[in-house]
């Protein structure tokens, strides 16, 4: 991901300046996605609403970084997570039961907003059936 935003901010200019970086870079600050799988692992029903309510729009992007989360945790049950490629998994804890079916439940989701057939209230809906 780091590269990617690399080489985008290097094909828009030769100079990397702080503008730069704000047009090619999401800004995570409201969002604060990659603290999703914690509140559905400590089902933290409020912090998930107000996450829910603040990625409206966003929905595709915030169902896969969590997506990405539960196949890292559904791959550690087999393999380390240094042969995967990272230093820590959130949902590790998770047994392989529940990251099956969550994996499903965010696959079914992003499958829905890409055919436009998702309710409004889709984030939410999604991660009740998380917790």
């Amino acid at each position: 991901t780091l590269v990617g935003y690399v080489k985008s901010m290097a094909a828009i200019s030769k100079e990397i300046s702080k503008e730069v970086m704000e047009s090619v870079i999401p800004c995570y600050e409201k969002e604060e996605r990659f603290l999703l799988a914690k509140m559905v692992l400590n089902k933290d029903i409020i912090g998930l609403k107000t996450q829910a309510s603040l990625l409206r729009g966003e929905e595709i992007s915030c169902l896969s970084a969590l997506l990405r989360e539960y196949r890292i945790a559904y791959k550690s049950k087999y393999f380390s997570l240094k042969d995967i490629g990272v230093g820590f998994c959130t949902l590790a804890k998770k047994d392989k039961k529940e990251l099956a079916k969550g994996i499903n439940i965010l696959t079914h989701a992003i499958s829905s907003c890409k055919n436009g057939t998702a309710p409004e209230s889709l984030l939410m809906d999604c991660f009740m059936r998380l917790i």
